[in-house]
């Protein structure tokens, strides 16, 4: 199971044995599922999780002739004291439109159509169809490099994503919009956070609104997420295709 950690405190037990069995007194207003008390080890997000994540996201632009070769990134001032917050202290969290309330097709039947986004296990899977941007209020509509997570479906919840497109949200879906500026390493940082806590979850227990709000996730990624994969990955693609 990984990313699972038994966070043996406040609740019994030391950090220095993670893995110990814990008790804590639960009531009616408490969840009764030994999930919903699981901390995350995000120690378990390596530098080449983080490489293969910007390489699937540079990949899918490439494809949709949206690659700019010569974006960089900028890089942000580190914090010294990293601790785990809340999703909804660095996002806000935003959900999307019913299906029964847009007309989706297959195909974009002009240029006003953009993506329709669902929840899937995959970045190309969690397109569902194309809507007329003129048929839905512009507080719908999120812009590429937005980050969002499927917040249901037992094949699909909690797999998150970075877009590369604008796109509308189906309601099974949610943007989680940065507090402060992040660049897209940071982005791509944070959607294997969420991802990785999938064990947390399951059919009947949804990552949707106060328990993907209130989710723990470090407050500053680790210092890899500024170093230059995303040029590098860049630079090595410009020598393949000169």
């Amino acid at each position: 199971m990984s990313g699972a950690k038994l966070v043996s405190t406040p609740f019994g037990g030391s950090e220095e044995s993670p893995y110990e069995s814990i008790m804590k007194e639960v009531g009616v207003e408490d969840e009764w599922c030994a999930e919903a008390y699981l901390g995350t080890d995000y120690s378990d997000i390596t530098e080449d999780m983080l490489k293969k994540s910007t390489q699937k996201y540079l990949a899918f632009r490439f494809l949709n002739n949206s690659l700019n070769f010569e974006k960089s990134i900028s890089i942000k001032r580190k914090i010294v004291d990293p601790k785990l917050e809340t999703v909804d202290t660095l996002f806000d969290v935003k959900n999307g439109i019913p299906s029964d309330k847009v007309e989706v097709v297959e195909h974009p039947a002009s240029e006003y159509f953009i993506r329709y986004l669902r929840p899937s296990q995959t970045y190309q899977g969690s397109i569902a169809g194309y809507v007329d941007r003129r048929t839905v209020d512009d507080k719908h509509i999120f812009g590429e490099d937005t980050l969002y997570v499927s917040t249901d479906g037992q094949g699909s919840h909690t797999y998150s994503y970075v877009s590369s497109f604008e796109f509308i949200l189906n309601s099974n879906v949610a943007v989680l919009i940065p507090k402060k500026d992040m660049n897209i390493n940071e982005k791509l940082y944070y959607s294997l956070c969420i991802t990785i806590n999938r064990f947390k979850y399951s059919y009947g227990r949804k990552p949707k609104g106060n328990r993907l709000k209130t989710l723990l996730i470090p407050n500053i990624p680790p210092a890899f997420v500024y170093k230059t994969i995303f040029e590098n990955i860049l630079e090595d693609w410009r020598e393949i295709f000169k």
